[in-house]
């Protein structure tokens, strides 16, 4: 009556305990068909349970005799065959039609079975169907050791081995706790009555069964498990400490300290016994516990020297390569890594995305073809780097949930195959990675190393800020003096082509100046010798032809004054002048050419200006203005000359009513060879657009400026200032233009 107590209250608990597993389970809001699944073998479990202690307590009637047996046999091989299926969804196996094939046999089997059973039976036939369930379950147990075994063999990285190693640990105490039932059955079948199945047996093979449960949703529940072999060699550290511990307990206690003069008060003996166990035993016991997991799980390697070590190696580097070079080879010195690498975060981030650029490693060849690759800022792979501030390592990627979807982020890491990838994090930004490879010796990492790792990239933090500043540095000035060094060779190539410029212009000038010369003087012969006998038509072509010459001759000196000026030869004839008078000569010369094309030209008098300059020069150049304005106004149009002086300057501007010159082609006016492209068209104006620059040049040879403005619709104003003294410095020093405030009086 004592076991059949016991049997119904274990029972009773483990299907309680089932049941808070699947609650547990639901509440993690883990949706994926392996907790599927296992959820069900909980189920089923706890109805297994359940129908153990109905039977226990005689509810079932007339099927009593024998429903022990058929509780453990079907029992035992509906489990097997769902803790296959759990294996090959677990272990990712691709099984083929056969295998889904005998699984679903094997469950319609024991669906029969379980109808058959509620039947009477012949003895020979209950043995037959036992033997058929006993040969159907070892079937499962074997397949699913083999895929277990096969998944531990390929396995490479030492947490996929811990991981497969707690299935198999799982899958082996399950099938003892099924052994163990099944023992119980072929008793009942030797002939034992079914009411006196060993209530031990049960207890002991439900239990293990329980414990196969619990240990399957620990590995699939808990991403990070603990360690096989580190947590059973834990354990034996901890059980040999505590014996020794016990044994040094049992002999300072048991040692006799009263033949000691001092010591012959039994309370003087034990407080002197307490001392020692409290001084010595205790600390000795916890130095010897963390020496023997120092021994069996450490790196071999002081924390705080290998922090002091690195700290002094890397903290005067500046170059990028020289760092990466030495903090790769201390990390594979350090943890015994295959390879490493160091990744640098480009900034700012392009797109939202963080570009990240491998520094090759001198000492691993092959490591510069790594690719870049990116992340985005507000992905989930950056928010675990930068907001949780912790590392990520490759089973972390291939098995938490949140990075189950193969985006190219996971993809482009995963090439990598290594084991831990470390952040290098300020205190705002993300400025590296480490890409740490697995243990050349196939170990995993451990809780103190991967800490150690991140101190380390901590440390680097300082050293690669001012890597990467002084490789931004570097870079910039190699982008300056190469762009200094294209900026000199393309002043060079524009001091070569003015100098052409001038050249030709000196060459043409002179050698078209004798042809024409020579063609004025025929034409001057001709007319001398008279035009009477020629027709009209005859003279009117003469007359083209010596207006064509004259034009070509204006041209030509034009030329000739601007080469002078460009290349500063011109010795200017400076003489004090009236310039009042200057002023009406020339503008006389256009009164007749103004009417001829309908427009108004006015003339102000600027009254006493005594002017100190070239006069000829000033001529040509007050000429260009008017002519250009006259030239680009139409008819009942007006031009308005205006002159004044201040106390250091005289200043003289040409206003005209014609269309106006867009802004953005108001610094291209007084370029050489240059007329307006929309002037041109609209007017056809014909010449080599050397005026305005031939007058620019002229103002600055008197140590003068020049300026425009313009408006469309409302006209142009083209002026310039020169000094009343005449010129302080040479043409090469350009003075500053001024702008329209500047100039007094100009109102536009």
């Amino acid at each position: 009556m004592r076991n059949f107590d016991w049997a119904v209250l274990i029972s009773i608990i483990w299907a309680g305990v089932y049941l808070l597993f699947v609650f547990s389970v639901r509440r993690r809001e883990i949706a994926n068909r392996i907790t599927q699944i296992i959820m069900v073998y909980a189920l089923l479990s706890t109805v297994w349970e359940t129908l153990w202690v109905i039977y226990k307590w005689d509810l079932l009637g007339i099927f009593q005799p024998s429903l022990s047996q058929w509780i453990v046999s079907f029992g035992s091989i509906i489990l097997a065959l769902v803790f296959l299926i759990c294996s090959m969804l677990f272990l990712q196996v691709n099984s083929g039609f056969w295998t889904w094939f005998g699984i679903s046999a094997g469950i319609g089997c024991v669906v029969f079975t379980i109808f058959a059973s509620f039947f009477t039976l012949p003895e020979s036939l209950r043995v037959l169907i036992f033997g058929l369930l006993v040969v159907g379950w070892l079937a499962t147990v074997v397949k699913s050791c083999y895929i277990t075994y096969m998944a531990f063999h390929q396995a490479k990285k030492p947490q996929y081995k811990n991981r497969v190693g707690y299935w198999g640990f799982a899958l082996l105490i399950t099938i003892l706790g099924d052994l163990i039932l099944l023992s119980g059955v072929v008793k009942g079948i030797g002939g034992t009555p079914a009411t006196e199945f060993p209530a031990g047996v049960w207890i002991i093979g439900s239990t293990l069964h329980m414990i196969g449960v619990l240990i399957v949703g620990y590995v699939v529940l808990i991403h990070n498990a603990i360690d096989l072999v580190w947590g059973f060699l834990r354990l034996l550290s901890y059980i040999a400490v505590t014996i020794i511990g016990v044994f040094l307990f049992m002999l300072i206690l048991g040692v006799d300290l009263t033949g000691i003069n001092i010591l012959q008060s039994e309370t003087v003996e034990w407080v002197v016994k307490a001392v020692i166990l409290v001084v010595l035993v205790v600390p000795g016991l916890s130095w010897l516990y963390r020496y023997a997991n120092q021994l069996l799980f450490g790196t071999g390697v002081n924390r705080e020297t290998a922090v002091r070590e690195y700290g002094l190696s890397i903290s005067n580097l500046v170059d990028l390569d020289r760092l990466a070079e030495v903090a790769l080879e201390f990390l594979d010195k350090t943890f015994g890594v295959e390879f490493s690498l160091l990744l640098i975060v480009d900034e700012p981030p392009k797109d939202d995305y963080y570009q990240l650029l491998p520094v090759a490693n001198p000492l691993k060849p092959g490591q510069e073809n790594w690719q870049s690759g990116r992340i985005q800022c507000f992905g989930i792979l950056a928010r675990h780097f930068f907001d949780e501030r912790r590392f990520l390592s490759q089973y972390d990627l291939d098995f938490l949930p949140r990075f189950k979807n193969n985006t190219p982020e996971k993809e482009w890491l995963s090439r990598f195959q290594a084991e831990l990838f470390v952040p290098i994090l300020t205190k705002d930004s993300w400025i590296g990675l480490f890409v740490v490879g697995p243990k050349a010796n196939g170990d995993q990492f451990f809780e103190d190393e991967i800490d150690l790792l991140s101190t380390l990239a901590n440390q680097t933090v300082a050293a690669l800020q001012n890597a990467r500043l002084f490789s931004d540095l570097h870079r910039l000035n190699d982008d300056l003096r190469k762009t200094y060094q294209a900026l000199e060779e393309a002043n060079q190539k524009l001091r070569e082509l003015d100098k052409m410029k001038s050249d030709f212009i000196g060459v043409v000038s002179h050698e078209m100046r004798t042809p024409l010369a020579n063609m004025g003087l025929s034409l001057q012969v001709l007319e001398l010798s008279g035009t009477q006998n020629l027709t009209p038509d005859q003279r009117e072509q003469l007359h083209q032809i010596s207006s064509g010459i004259k034009t070509s001759r204006s041209m030509v000196d034009n030329l000739i004054t601007m080469a002078a000026l460009l290349n500063n030869q011109t010795d200017l004839s400076l003489e004090k002048f009236d310039f009042q008078e200057v002023l009406d000569w020339i503008s006389h010369s256009f009164v007749q050419y103004a009417a001829n094309k309908g427009i108004k030209l006015k003339v102000d008098k600027v009254g006493d200006a005594l002017l100190v300059g070239d006069r000829k020069l000033l001529i040509t150049a007050i000429s260009h203005l008017i002519e250009n304005a006259l030239k680009f106004t139409g008819p009942q149009g007006s031009v308005w000359v205006s002159c004044w002086t201040t106390t250091d300057a005289l200043w003289l501007d040409v206003r005209d009513t014609g269309r106006g010159i867009e802004k953005d082609q108001l610094d291209k006016v007084w370029q050489s060879f240059t007329q307006l492209q929309t002037d041109a068209m609209r007017r056809g104006v014909e010449g080599l657009g050397l005026g305005l620059s031939l007058v620019r040049l002229i103002v600055l040879s008197h140590g003068g400026q020049v300026f425009v403005e313009s408006e469309i619709g409302s006209g142009s104003v083209f002026g310039f200032r020169i000094p009343l003294k005449g010129p302080e410095f040479p043409l090469k020093a350009i003075p500053t233009e001024p702008t329209r405030k500047e100039i007094p009086g100009l109102v536009l």
